[in-house]
């Protein structure tokens, strides 16, 4: 299948969603290859003609002109067997893109963002962790299918991630030693991972928060190590870090096992009337274990 193109009359609607997506336009107009100030001047010209105000969650603008523009290009991505999804670092690697697998730019965001990125048609999907998902929907249950989580989204369980912690090789002494209690483990930012900082801190270990964004593993990489620092991981992160590392890390196992268990946000309606998202949804979770166990 031949790459997916927006059509032309919504090229103006894809540069303000990849804004959106992003977080600012100096992280998106390198994605577009264009300068910022290009960007931005694009941005504001779109914004004074369809009228737009920011909103607590959307900063690049919202109004019922744009939804609609964004309803007719997410039915034209889906008609053409294709969807878009977002997430973190920690779940998603852009590199999984395929033709009908657009990866939205990672970042760390707390999951009412992702409800308001999916309810708004930026996003087909996004993956979010059930630890932070359960903090705004404390009725969700375990893994039954699709649940309703309120903002016009239900949330369908993917699959279980593994979580490691990582830290510089070191000698074999050092390798085979216990961690001690309240070592010093990295994090994303508390407003993404407060759900799953408390489970940390109840293994006797002090969360850091690294404020990166988008999650960037030079930043984690940088402070791993010192004063005996290790970073919280999930395979798919572990993999990006030890790309992008200058020696060899090393895995050590928590004091007790722990998991993310992942799930994926998709709008309350299109779940239900397009046949094309659950499987979507079962071939992404096939995608994301089939990146763990081939690193």
């Amino acid at each position: 299948m031949a790459p997916y193109r927006a059509p032309q009359l919504l090229a103006d609607l894809q540069l303000l969603d990849l804004v959106e997506l992003a977080g600012s336009t100096v992280r998106a107009a390198p994605l577009l290859n264009l300068s910022q100030p290009t960007v931005s001047r694009r941005r504001q010209r779109l914004v004074q003609e369809l009228g737009l105000s920011d909103s607590s969650t959307l900063r690049q603008g919202d109004g019922a002109c744009l939804r609609l523009l964004r309803r007719a290009a997410k039915r034209h991505r889906l008609d053409a067997g294709v969807w878009r999804v977002g997430g973190d670092g920690w779940c998603l690697d852009p590199q999984m893109g395929q033709d009908d697998l657009l990866v939205a730019p990672p970042r760390f965001a707390p999951v009412p963002l992702w409800q308001a990125l999916v309810a708004g048609h930026l996003l087909d999907g996004a993956l979010v962790s059930g630890h932070e998902l359960r903090l705004v929907a404390p009725g969700l249950a375990a893994a039954t299918g699709a649940q309703a989580v309120g903002h016009n989204c239900v949330a369908v369980p993917l699959l279980e991630l593994p979580l490691l912690l990582l830290g510089p090789a070191g000698s074999a002494a050092q390798s085979a030693a216990p961690l001690p209690p309240w070592s010093t483990v990295l994090m994303p930012p508390l407003p993404c991972c407060g759900g799953l900082a408390t489970a940390v801190r109840q293994q006797q270990l002090r969360p850091v928060h690294l404020s990166a964004v988008p999650p960037q593993a030079t930043a984690w990489l940088d402070a791993l190590g010192k004063d005996g620092t290790v970073a919280l991981a999930t395979p798919l992160w572990q993999r990006q870090l030890q790309a992008r590392a200058q020696q060899r890390l090393r895995a050590i196992a928590l004091p007790k096992p722990l998991s993310l268990d992942l799930w994926l946000l998709v709008h309350r309606r299109d779940w239900s009337k397009q046949p094309a998202l659950p499987q979507m949804a079962a071939e992404l979770g096939a995608l994301i274990a089939q990146c763990i166990a081939n690193p």
